[in-house]
């Protein structure tokens, strides 16, 4: 309601009377308003008995009934490995005569969980925003980023919010889970008595399907120091115990050779239970504690010989304690050719003959009377294994 105030100065001025539409929250569309005039207040139109003109005014309705989901983020992700904080937001877009209650719905629970299920708003809240958090499943596949629609529907005993079109937010399921395999470190070094090294083994996600991801047979690349344990050759792993590390058994083998520690590698870790051939490096492993010596014996059956009317032959046997990893040449000279001779200047030891006594003859030479004379034999070895190539084997006297 209002007035207008008419002076004398003024009275044949139009004055202007502004109607403003009232803002409600409710749905209750376009309302027409009746506009009336009374009588005057003031003589001498107080006495003027006319009616004034009445109008009918609308009042546009501005409010639509409706509701709004709002993610927290664009686009909406979850994930596997952790809570990302994911929510949705519902308010309504007008105040209903009744409760509304928005029910969300995931179109995959095995990805994507929405809680609570539902919500009810009452009438006062309807400009409350109410949150559904979003959360993601973590699985044990390697199923990559997974898509994932949440629909929020409402449902009310005011008709106008009883047949609102669903809204739909798209959300993506972030994967944690790699189809791979697992490999420890070696616990230590094997060595050539026989002792063990281990690693373990697991896979980093479930083989799908049902299947099952056999892994190996595993394969050492250097069985001369090293081979894997019958009983560890092969790892067999299911969705059920995928992540349990399996342990393989490395034991060391005996390679008769004077080396020092020695790097090899076990191979073949590799799989197609995933659907696809999966591999991973080799294991890196280590032989130690190497009981093995290079050194070359020389023994002689007498320490003298005597001339007569033929010369009585010395023997000298000469062996390797451990396989060379090259020709071993062990040679021999006398200091005194005059008073002996010797069958062989060399013996040539091999990795296939190392182990088998070789003999040189040390023959004495008559001549006239001289006396007992001390013959010397030199010895040196040469070779490609710098183990043996470094040797000097000790000289050795015979008396003549």
């Amino acid at each position: 309601s209002g007035e207008l105030t008419f002076q004398s100065a003024d009275w044949s001025t139009p004055q202007t009377v502004v109607l403003a539409g009232a803002d409600d929250d409710t749905v209750d569309g376009d309302v027409y308003v009746p506009v009336t005039m009374a009588s005057a207040t003031s003589w001498p139109y107080d006495h003027w008995t006319k009616d004034f003109p009445s109008m009918m005014v609308v009042n546009v309705d501005n409010d639509a009934a409706g509701f709004g989901a709002a993610p927290s983020a664009t686009p909406l992700e979850t994930s596997e490995a952790a809570s990302l904080g994911t929510t949705v937001a519902v308010t309504l877009t007008s105040k209903p005569t009744a409760a509304v209650t928005v029910a969300a719905v995931s179109s995959d629970t095995d990805e994507v969980t929405v809680a609570p299920s539902e919500l009810i708003i009452a009438p006062e809240d309807w400009n409350v925003p109410q949150s559904y958090v979003i959360e993601g499943v973590d699985d044990n596949w390697d199923d990559g980023t997974q898509d994932v629609s949440v629909t929020f529907s409402a449902t009310s005993e005011d008709g106008l919010y009883n047949a609102l079109p669903a809204q739909v937010v798209a959300a993506a399921n972030l994967d944690d889970d790699v189809a791979e395999i697992l490999v420890s470190a070696a616990s230590g070094a094997t060595n050539e008595c026989g002792g063990v090294a281990t690693f373990t083994v697991h896979l980093g996600a479930a083989p799908p399907n049902g299947n099952l991801a056999i892994i190996g047979p595993l394969v050492s690349l250097d069985t001369s120091q090293g081979d894997v344990h019958v009983g560890t050759t092969t790892l067999t792993f299911a969705a059920s115990n995928y992540f349990t590390p399996q342990t393989v058994m490395v034991v060391g083998a005996d390679d008769g050779v004077d080396d020092p520690m020695h790097a090899y590698s076990i191979s073949n870790v590799t799989t197609d239970g995933y659907g696809g051939v999966v591999t991973a490096a080799d294991v890196e492993m280590h032989s130690a504690n190497d009981d093995d010596t290079a050194a070359i014996v020389i023994t002689t059956s007498v320490s003298s010989i005597i001339e007569v009317g033929s010369p009585t032959a010395s023997l000298s046997t000469c062996v390797l304690l451990s396989e060379p990893l090259a020709d071993v040449t062990v040679e021999f000279s006398l200091n005194d050719t005059a008073q002996a001779g010797i069958s062989a200047n060399a013996l040539v030891f091999t990795a296939a003959n190392w182990s088998t006594a070789q003999t040189v003859t040390v023959t004495a030479v008559y001549d006239a009377e001289d006396g007992d004379n001390d013959v010397l034999v030199n010895t040196s070895t040469t070779s490609g294994d710098p183990q043996y190539d470094a040797l000097d084997p000790a000289d050795h006297v015979i008396t003549v």
